[in-house]
């Protein structure tokens, strides 16, 4: 019986097998070393990760920057592909990244010197730069663009820009210096003071993982914050030394907050309120699962020595 039964498993896997060569051959296939050849190191990637910064943004025009996700296994990255598209980032991208991008394309064409690029990309890049866009890789064997204009990871706003409607707001981030002022919709809360910036007014990024970052600050006065991160509704939460602080959208896709006077840590991390809906909701019905099989246990325990005693 055991003989026959292997028997027919061995006949069913090389059906399974001659079935399959029908439709899949040997071109079909790839070796592990070339898997992993586009993912391979460059001189650019080394240069640029010399960068001790705990986060900064790569804009790679080696590759097809919306359309390629390479560049990403190595950088946080401006660019990159995912079928499910936040359709803010994506309206900056239609309106503002891809006009920024084509004039950086024809900087390179008529420019003399790296020196030239960088000069053209400081002065005309004001999204990128919003969105700390710091290195620009031209080509995997050479040094990259560094646009000395990028706002960095944080940065306070002298001034904010108030409008009434989506289309007034995607079109005054184009209109106004991004690096001390902010573009604030009517549906974000109205009594806010960017306050007067200090002498020694300061904010940076300390740390920085994918779920939670870490800032350290000092403002003579409360003062608007800008963080060159991607707001989303449900999911970052903010707190200062431990209070909660709410966060705010600004200049049409980032982040912002006001924070309070005074020398304090600055904690954003993600949470999403879905999230821990989920995991009550799958703990819930662990325990009710776990619960349900120990009843089933002691019926069937409690059942056996009664069939027992009836035998005898």
């Amino acid at each position: 019986m055991r003989i026959a039964a292997i028997g027919i498993c061995v006949l069913l896997a090389g059906n399974m097998f001659f079935t399959g060569k029908r439709y899949l051959n040997g071109d079909h296939f790839t070796t592990p070393k070339d898997f992993n050849k586009p993912f391979a190191e460059r001189q650019v990637d080394k240069m640029i990760c010399e960068d001790t910064d705990p986060s900064y943004r790569v804009l790679d025009l080696s590759v097809n920057v919306f359309n390629s996700s390479v560049p990403s296994y190595r950088h946080k990255n401006i660019g990159g592909y995912s079928p499910a598209k936040l359709q803010r980032y994506q309206d900056l991208i239609d309106k503002y990244l891809n006009k920024e991008i084509s004039g950086i394309y024809g900087a390179l064409n008529s420019a003399g010197t790296i020196s030239d690029v960088e000069e053209y990309v400081e002065a005309n890049t004001p999204i990128l730069s919003a969105l700390n866009t710091r290195y620009i890789v031209l080509d995997g064997d050479y040094l990259p663009v560094v646009n000395m204009s990028a706002c960095g990871n944080a940065w306070f706003v002298d001034s904010l820009v108030r409008v009434q409607t989506p289309a007034e707001e995607i079109e005054a981030i184009g209109n106004i210096d991004l690096g001390c002022m902010a573009v604030m919709a009517a549906d974000m809360p109205e009594a806010l003071n960017p306050g007067r910036p200090g002498e020694n007014d300061s904010i940076e990024l300390t740390s920085y993982t994918p779920n939670e970052l870490r800032y350290s600050y000092s403002a003579e006065m409360p003062r608007l914050a800008v963080f060159s991160e991607i707001y989303y509704p449900d999911g970052w939460k903010a707190s200062v030394d431990g209070e909660d602080l709410d966060v705010l959208r600004a200049d049409w896709t980032l982040r912002a907050a006001l924070l309070p006077a005074g020398e304090h840590s600055l904690v954003m991390r993600f949470s999403p309120q879905s999230y821990k809906t989920g995991a009550s909701v799958s703990r819930a019905s662990s325990i009710t699962l776990l619960v349900l099989v120990l009843l089933s246990l002691a019926a069937m325990l409690f059942k056996s020595p009664r069939r027992a005693s009836k035998q005898d």
